[in-house]
């Protein structure tokens, strides 16, 4: 997956994902939480969506999305004024 620094938030409607609080409210399980999150993530790139994290909310991509966003061609651009804020792009 590629790289990139931007100057501006990309256009378009992006889904917002946070690994920590995505499903907090439906399960106490960690577990059970992470593989609901995985599930929706990996659905949202099955379907091209523009995908926006913070590091905050996901310190570091899982395997399986990192390949997955490889698969189908993403490109990982990170805002200069805030690298807290990640977007996904689909290409």
């Amino acid at each position: 997956m590629n790289f990139k620094l931007v100057d501006s938030i990309p256009k378009g409607e992006f889904e917002e994902i946070d690994i920590d609080q995505q499903f907090a409210n439906q399960t106490d399980d960690y577990r059970q939480r992470f593989s609901l999150f995985l599930d929706r993530v990996l659905s949202l790139i099955e379907q091209k969506k523009p995908i926006k994290y913070t590091v905050a909310g996901m310190p570091t991509l899982p395997p399986k999305i990192a390949d997955a966003l490889a698969a189908r061609n993403y490109e990982h651009q990170i805002l200069k004024s805030n690298t807290d804020l990640h977007f996904l792009v689909p290409r």
